[in-house]
């Protein structure tokens, strides 16, 4: 699914190892709910998702001002139009061995 809208992929979530059996423990229990009151599992699960969607966005929107000012600091101060001192060179690419 293509969204301009930030979610939550849990890609590269890491599960603290004390956190290890609990987690196996509630998606057996989400497996079995499947398997038992299927409508009512899939939308406790819906409903679940869509109370994070605004959790993301607030994440978001937190992780990009933050990038936007590091970016900034970095930089050396605002950018303007009265900064720009012309076309910036790409950086050069050197080969792999």
């Amino acid at each position: 699914m293509v969204s301009r809208v930030p979610t939550y992929s849990f890609k590269k979530a890491k599960i603290p190892q004390a956190m290890v059996i609990p987690v196996l423990l509630l998606a057996a229990l989400f497996v079995v709910g499947l398997t038992g009151a299927p409508w009512k599992t899939l939308s406790f699960g819906g409903l679940i998702y869509i109370i994070s969607i605004p959790v993301s966005m607030r994440s978001y929107a937190r992780l990009k001002a933050e990038a936007e000012r590091m970016h900034v600091e970095r930089d050396g101060g605002e950018e303007g139009p009265e900064a720009d001192t012309g076309p910036r060179e790409p950086p050069r690419l050197r080969p792999v061995d």
